[in-house]
């Protein structure tokens, strides 16, 4: 049932611990016909067309290691089934880190689940998408050629930008083994100011008056009211109440930037009628 999708459960699960194995997989697969799933830990299980026939679940779970990290050059390549989150930490010791914050992180999403969904999170404001961080790949075809695009250098593309084709394909074009990533120093420090609006014409020109502003921002979110609410009790802080439209500015930089520039986001978001 965990490799289930849509209700349809795979005949077979396989756990391939090396690109060799899941080419040979594919090869076997093809020359008997069977449909191929592949996945990380299924937290996108709920995106694309409907499953009709699942006869291999092909998990890459295994395949979970840094190969590198070129840190004074701020790129890393790492195999697929590695989730974000151990990703993250083992970037963490040269004080650097992959800047999305997809959903279902915290549920074990792999790094190819991210690509292969397309998932970037707010900070996409700032840094860009998935698609702008992702530089070099290996995939594994149907057939079981390996195929590899891009390099492990930031400025690498003549031509077609092969691997963007992979980001947002859910699969269908090959098993995501290897990826490497553009990387960005962790910020020193951040903030996030949460605001309440009483229509949703005050919180629209606000959003107007911040991308025109000099903030530099790194997210910049509309809420419900109810998750505005979680974010300011996990904050410690009284939320807002105005309104049913509110919006998160999230500042990460050096602290003296964050804190002067938050101040500067308030008085935008104030001038426009919130309560922050």
């Amino acid at each position: 049932a965990e490799f289930s999708v849509g209700g349809v459960a795979p005949r077979i699960v396989l756990f391939p611990g090396t690109v060799e194995e899941v080419s040979e997989i594919m090869k076997a697969a093809t020359r008997d016909s069977l449909s191929v799933l592949p996945m990380g830990s299924n937290t996108k299980r709920g995106l694309g067309d409907a499953v009709a026939r699942a006869d291999i679940a092909l998990s890459v779970k295994r395949l979970n290691k840094i190969l590198e990290h070129e840190s004074a050059d701020m790129v890393a390549t790492a195999e697929c089934g590695m989730t974000l989150a151990a990703f993250q930490e083992g970037l963490g010791g040269k004080r650097q880190f992959l800047p999305v914050d997809p959903p279902h992180a915290a549920s074990g999403a792999t790094l190819g689940g991210i690509i292969a969904s397309g998932d970037s999170g707010p900070e996409r404001l700032r840094y860009g998408t998935t698609r702008e961080l992702l530089i070099g790949m290996k995939a594994v075809r149907a057939d079981g050629s390996v195929f590899s695009g891009g390099a492990k250098v930031v400025k690498n593309v003549a031509g077609y930008d092969l691997p963007k084709l992979f980001v947002g394909s859910l699969g269908t074009l090959g098993v995501l083994v290897e990826a490497t990533f553009r990387l960005y120093p962790v910020p020193e420090f951040s903030r996030t100011c949460i605001a309440g609006f009483g229509s949703l014409e005050d919180s629209q020109a606000a959003v107007h008056a911040l991308l025109n502003s000099d903030v530099v921002m790194t997210s910049l979110e509309h809420l419900t009211p109810a998750l505005a609410e979680a974010a300011a009790e996990r904050a410690g802080i009284p939320p807002a109440k105005r309104g049913s439209y509110h919006l998160a500015v999230r500042i990460a930089n050096v602290e003296k930037a964050v804190r002067d520039q938050t101040e500067l986001v308030r008085g935008i978001l104030k001038n426009h009628g919130a309560e922050t």
